[in-house]
């Protein structure tokens, strides 16, 4: 009976606990340094192959503030806020399309059905994702008709007295998490 041999980690693997455990910005070559505790290179040159590790999570785990240092996403996303101005239907229906609204926002393989939404009170807010109906036009005339999720607010919507030229307020709270804040601007 053979053993299973065990892969080393890779770079993504590896830093994704690294970056978790972070409270602010970490110098590229700090992290790299670390990286290279956690797996020693037999490359040429180790600390290279460890930058361009990092560099290839751009977007996926880090940003880069500066040439020489990065953030872990879940920090840059933490309080920023976006605006979404209410079009007739989506005030009518009290819907929000999940993808067109939320889905930058959040982890790529987030879990929809974890999504919290909360006032500015941090109360939570009530809703319910469906799949709607959509048509997108092709050529000659013809349509093609698909699902696409939608979050249904209903109770929301009409205690706050949306109004489609209204605007929400969109604050990430937890990137991790999903807990998104939402406000009714007019």
């Amino acid at each position: 009976m053979s053993e299973l041999s065990s892969k080393p980690p890779n770079y993504a693997e590896i830093l994704q606990p690294l970056l978790a455990v972070l409270e602010g910005p970490i110098s590229v070559n700090d992290l790299s340094a670390k990286i290279l505790e956690i797996r020693p290179s037999k490359a040429k040159n180790p600390h290279q192959a460890a930058l361009n590790a990092i560099r290839q999570e751009q977007g996926r785990q880090l940003i880069y503030l500066d040439k020489d240092h990065v953030l872990p996403l879940r920090l840059a996303f933490e309080g920023a806020r976006y605006r979404l101005r209410l079009t007739r239907e989506q005030a009518d229906r009290a819907a929000l399309p999940l993808r067109e609204c939320f889905q930058t926002y959040l982890l790529p393989s987030f879990e929809w059905e974890n999504l919290l939404f909360i006032d500015k009170e941090d109360i939570p807010i009530p809703f319910q994702i469906i799949d709607v109906s959509r048509k997108m036009p092709f050529s000659l005339g013809e349509e093609h008709e698909y699902k696409e999720p939608a979050i249904i607010f209903k109770e929301w919507f009409r205690s706050q007295k949306m109004y489609f030229k209204d605007h929400i307020l969109v604050t990430i709270i937890n990137w991790e998490k999903g807990v998104l804040r939402l406000e009714r601007q007019r």
